[in-house]
């Protein structure tokens, strides 16, 4: 979450080069992709809040395509509510998954990769910051 990949990503597989990149592998699983925010407890204010692209695909034979939350925007803002945000009580505080803006309809896609548009921005670690993301 501190190293942009592009605005907008166009180019899943050339822009998004982190590392820390995965293809979560989501058949059968359900058919929607909820995501949410970890990041340093220790954060006490926000600069910017990052946004996320998640981009899906039925297998390696297809091209990317710009999955949509259900709020219509193929952009996600991970909002930190510092104040408020549950906290695990040693390391990270998570974000709240809004039923809208966090939640993706995956299209028949079995392949998930998740890029980030702009990075957290914030007065804690955030090399420590990571998505968390679950089918339903």
């Amino acid at each position: 979450m501190d190293s942009a990949d592009g605005t907008p990503i166009i180019d899943p597989d050339t822009e998004i080069t982190d590392a820390d990149r995965h293809h979560f592998l989501v058949a059968d699983m359900g058919t929607t992709l909820r995501v949410r925010l970890a990041y340093d407890r220790a954060t006490s204010s926000v600069t910017t809040d990052p946004i996320i692209q998640v981009f899906g695909r039925f297998d390696a034979n297809e091209q990317w395509q710009r999955l949509v939350n259900k709020a219509g925007s193929w952009l996600a803002t991970m909002t930190l509510t510092v104040a408020s945000d549950s906290d695990d009580g040693s390391a990270f505080q998570y974000t709240d998954v809004h039923p809208d803006n966090h939640s993706f309809d995956l299209d028949g896609c079995q392949v998930i990769l998740i890029g980030v548009n702009v990075i957290l921005a914030t007065n804690g670690n955030d090399a420590l910051a990571f998505l968390q993301a679950k089918v339903i």
